[in-house]
């Protein structure tokens, strides 16, 4: 994937129709110094909705989807081109991270949840900048670069990045023509957006799905787990999914952010006669998902 233009945002803008002041990554550097990175990254979490599938609480940062339809979402609309140009804000001061930025110093809830990701039907509401409604931007948010999907520009996902450096590791794991033309890097999720806007819009495009790893692993072990789960669990069934390591320790033999696994996984045909349509047999019931967080269980064992 490559690296589109970043953007640090003003806290006061939280509409992704809006445009933020622009703020250098040296000197939002200078700002935040290491100790407020970390009290930022630390932070107790504001808890949100909860997750549509399981009903528990879903901490902001790891939740990518949810279906809920505020009431004062816009009409629908799906601009394209150059409707909008600006990166909306996920705000790098201190304050503003110590409320979204940070979760995973704390004990995890689950050590696996899946969440659909689905296209709102009443349009994107101007403050969720925290949730995201497509496959394209959930597929941006996981290696914290920027973008643009079917709605306008993602959030500013590559100032979170820049406040709390915790990517480790990321890549693309899929059946053989997976890497493709034309489904090379994020032409695979677009062409998963575009479908579900005439294809069967209530039905997932994707599912965003966060599973704990082990804290006495280091990042080649880390690897090795999520590698075996995608394939034995996704890839032999016919998935795609991008993946991605987040981890930051605090330098002292504790943690800043716990390691976790993100991974986008396609729940569309994504080639072939049916491309676009929604592939039933993957992870459209619960017991199928279920089944997925068993056999994550089961691979990163007890070390949890």
């Amino acid at each position: 994937m490559g690296r589109a233009g970043r953007h640090a945002p003003d806290s006061r803008c939280r509409d992704r129709t809006h445009a933020p002041p622009t703020l250098c990554p040296a000197t939002l550097g200078s700002r935040l110094d290491a100790r407020a990175r970390e009290r930022a990254c630390r932070a107790d979490p504001q808890r949100s909705a909860p997750d549509p599938l399981t009903g528990s609480p879903v901490h902001p940062d790891l939740q990518p989807a949810q279906q809920a339809k505020p009431p004062h979402a816009r009409a629908t609309e799906y601009p394209r081109g150059n409707t909008l140009m600006m990166h909306a804000p996920i705000s790098t001061n201190t304050a503003n991270l110590a409320a979204i930025s940070a979760f995973a110093a704390a004990t995890p809830p689950n050590p696996f949840d899946i969440t659909p990701i689905l296209h709102p039907q009443a349009g994107v509401p101007s403050d969720q900048t925290k949730t995201f409604w497509s496959a394209t931007a959930n597929a941006l948010y996981i290696v914290r670069e920027n973008g643009t999907d079917l709605f306008g520009p993602t959030p500013d996902f590559a100032a979170k990045l820049a406040a709390c450096p915790d990517l480790v590791d990321h890549g693309r794991r899929g059946p053989i023509g997976c890497d493709a033309d034309p489904i090379v890097g994020l032409d695979l999720w677009r062409r998963a957006d575009d479908a579900a806007i005439i294809d069967r819009p209530s039905a997932p495009v994707a599912f965003h799905a966060i599973g704990w790893l082990p804290t006495a692993t280091d990042q080649a072990g880390w690897r090795e787990l999520v590698l075996t789960f995608l394939d034995e669990q996704l890839v032999a069934n016919g998935m795609v999914a991008d993946w991605a390591l987040h981890a930051l320790d605090d330098g002292q033999g504790g943690w800043i952010k716990r390691p976790h696994m993100h991974a986008v996984i396609t729940a569309r045909f994504w080639k072939g006669p049916r491309l676009g349509q929604p592939q039933a047999a993957w992870l459209s019931s619960t017991k199928r998902r279920n089944a997925l967080g068993n056999a994550w269980v089961a691979t990163v064992g007890d070390a949890l």
